[in-house]
């Protein structure tokens, strides 16, 4: 696996879904034990018991993948202030086939269509083209099943909160 570039608050979230499973297996596995005595300690034929053991399964599928992730973490805690490549934490000002376009470059799995600039992860498909490349850049993509002349017409640094 590739490195994967997380914000600060993208990893905060993914330590917090780590916990949060963490914290449900241990609950099933507690569970685990009452229905094996409930159903007289023959865990064969015992529907509560075999449920329990697929949802714990699923849970360690599920650290497992959200280890993985971690082990290529690389975290980015603040946009670069040079502007002339386009990286995590920027500001794109798009030009989709003549229609501007304002979205902020968010890391690994990060994205918020209610914020003003919306935040659209590096890797989707409108931003990845454009990551490391300087305004001006133009390419030819596919969106909602169309071919679009894509511009990278600015590249601004986000407003610092107050």
């Amino acid at each position: 696996m590739a490195r994967l570039y997380f914000t600060r608050s993208g990893a905060d979230r993914i330590t917090r879904q780590k916990q949060e499973l963490f914290d449900k297996l241990k609950s099933k596995q507690g569970q685990k034990g009452e229905a094996a005595e409930i159903g007289g300690n023959q865990w064969h034929d015992n529907f509560s018991f075999e449920q329990l053991c697929r949802e714990e399964q699923m849970l360690n599928a599920q650290i497992a993948e959200i280890n993985a992730k971690m082990a290529e973490m690389m975290v980015v805690d603040e946009a670069p202030t040079d502007t002339t490549e386009l990286r995590i934490g920027h500001i794109a000002v798009l030009d989709v086939d003549g229609e501007a376009k304002v979205y902020q470059v968010g890391g690994f799995e990060d994205s918020e269509a209610n914020v003003d600039p919306p935040v659209i992860s590096y890797l989707a498909p409108l931003i990845r083209p454009f990551i490391g490349r300087e305004q001006g850049h133009t390419t030819r993509l596919q969106i909602a099943g169309k071919t679009k002349q894509v511009t990278l017409d600015d590249i601004r640094l986000p407003r610092k909160e107050e």
